[in-house]
């Protein structure tokens, strides 16, 4: 059975990411929702940062850190300090 027959009477990958949010189970949305509070109260550096480390899928060490997300936005000596926002 190729691809397309099994998934045709599926609606589009975009039309299922509209309503995707509303079918989560409780506990996703309650999850999803602490971390957008968490998020909310960083300053903009840290949340420039949590932005930036989303692109380490398997974790990081903060040597790896600056050296991907160090730019004029995010200078390397806020890095550690950053880090440690964040980990709070």
């Amino acid at each position: 059975m190729t691809r397309q027959r099994r998934h045709a009477g599926r609606p589009p990958a975009e039309a299922r990411a509209l309503v995707g949010r509303r079918a989560e189970p409780p506990w996703h949305q309650a999850l999803r929702t602490a971390i957008g509070w968490s998020h909310q109260l960083c300053r903009p550096s840290a949340r420039l940062l949590w932005a930036r480390l989303s692109a380490f899928a398997d974790g990081f060490d903060a040597e790896a850190a600056r050296q991907v997300c160090v730019d004029e936005h995010l200078p390397a000596e806020q890095i550690p300090d950053l880090l440690a926002a964040l980990a709070d």
